[in-house]
């Protein structure tokens, strides 16, 4: 494979002032794009797009709120005014507040969804109606192995990353006819200041999650969850909707699986709490599973256990 080229792209990494963010920008102008850094720190941001630069990119810096529809569309005409376009949309931008569900208040609950799901949906929205009417665009979700098998605490991140899930899937499905591609990743790179400064959660010290934690910390790094990004943003990748973890050097895929289930005696004759009861071990036996593509394959599934032809199989007979 030829080696992956920017150039002639615009990009935009929200968060792009440090730890993966300032990774992601460096590496997407290293290949040639020019890079829109956008960091609500705006000295940071402007740190990254001089560091640019001064290599012989192009960057410019923005200090706009993502937690905004103005402060989103302010990012993307940026992109426009001074580069022409956007091609590629990296949403990095993150935030972190209380520790433990008893302590945490309405108020810490919405600014982090504001930040990582409100500020992935403000930057988004501007962002794809360019790539819409251009028909093409990458798009880059950052979730969390939070979202998806949390620990415990951090209740609102684990929200707002699991919200990050669901709207990849609902971005990948609408963009598949205009050309749009839309992934997310789950990254280990340890080191975060986001994580940093957050109250210390007690689960996390529990020596089932410290010990491989402390394991893989030295290989932990941007440099090693950005390979992925940047074939995420390529033209080289053709695939769209998909959850991937990255860290250490390991990749992988995350994904939803429908069990095989149980299915009542009888279709049409509800079954009864006590029959439920009795078969709950195989209705969560993931020894058989399938990995549906959309909600009509659940569907598809539930009515080929229970013995149903549906409409295009009756129409395809």
């Amino acid at each position: 494979m030829a080696q992956l080229d920017f150039a002639g792209q615009v990009a935009i990494v929200t968060g792009g002032g440090r730890n993966l963010g300032r990774g992601y920008s460096l590496e997407l102008a290293r290949r040639g794009a020019a890079v829109v850094v956008d960091d609500i720190d705006g000295e940071a941001a402007a740190s990254v797009a001089g560091e640019i630069e001064r290599a012989g990119g192009k960057a410019v810096a923005s200090a706009e709120s993502v937690a905004t529809a103005e402060g989103g569309a302010a990012i993307v005409a940026k992109a426009v005014e001074e580069f022409g376009t956007v091609d590629i949309l990296v949403n990095n931008a993150g935030n972190l507040r209380a520790g433990e569900f008893a302590g945490l208040t309405l108020d810490d609950f919405e600014a982090v969804l504001a930040v990582h799901l409100g500020g992935a949906f403000c930057v988004t929205q501007p962002a794809w109606a360019v790539m819409r009417e251009r028909g093409r665009g990458r798009i880059v979700m950052s979730g969390s192995a939070a979202g998806v098998y949390p620990e415990g605490g951090y209740s609102d991140y684990a929200t707002a990353k699991a919200g990050i899930v669901g709207l990849t899937r609902a971005l990948a499905a609408e963009g598949r006819a205009h050309g749009i591609h839309v992934n997310a990743i789950l990254p280990q790179a340890g080191g975060s200041s986001m994580t940093a400064d957050a109250a210390p959660i007690h689960s996390l010290e529990d020596a089932r999650f410290r010990g491989p934690d402390a394991a893989l910390a030295p290989y932990k790094s941007v440099e090693a969850v950005s390979p992925l990004v940047m074939y995420l943003c390529s033209p080289e990748c053709s695939h769209t909707g998909l959850i991937l973890s990255a860290g250490a050097g390991w990749f992988g895929r995350v994904f939803l699986g429908l069990t095989y289930g149980w299915t009542a005696p009888e279709p049409g004759v509800p079954p009864t709490a006590e029959e439920v009861a009795r078969h709950f071990d195989r209705i969560v036996d993931p020894a058989e599973y399938l990995v549906p593509g959309g909600a009509s394959d659940e569907l598809q599934h539930i009515a080929a256990r229970l013995g149903l032809a549906t409409t295009e199989e009756r129409r395809a007979g």
